[in-house]
């Protein structure tokens, strides 16, 4: 569509004019996403919630749909290895061994006692 066309599309869509300095890339993208959510929804508020919590930095609780689940992988580089931890249905695994909980990998790997997700970088 030509600009134009896009600034009539926006009136009908917004009930007001387009930006007057935006782009028809900008017009572009914004009425498609409108459009696209129109036919299809939103994104749910609980999704929204744990994409906010993640964008900060932090992990979503244990309980939350962003929980580590069996066939995430984790990475973690100590004294020039990188370990890479499998996250199993019954625990974690790590070079073949499965292990009850992300701390006793943190104590395998280092010889000392660390919190699990603080040493992984997810709690």
């Amino acid at each position: 569509m030509d600009r134009p066309a896009l600034q009539k599309l926006w009136r009908q869509l917004y009930g007001s004019e387009a930006p007057r300095n935006a782009s028809a890339g900008f017009l572009t993208r914004a009425l498609s996403h409108t459009l696209q959510v129109r036919e299809a929804g939103d994104v749910p508020p609980r999704v929204l919630k744990t994409l906010r919590t993640i964008a900060g930095g932090k992990v979503p609780p244990a309980g939350s749909a962003a929980a580590l689940r069996p066939g995430v992988c984790l990475l973690r580089e100590w004294n020039g290895r990188t370990y890479r931890v499998e996250v199993v249905a019954d625990g974690f695994r790590l070079d073949g061994r499965t292990y009850r909980s992300l701390s006793a990998i943190a104590r395998q790997i280092t010889g000392a006692q660390w919190s699990g997700p603080r040493f992984f970088g997810i709690g």
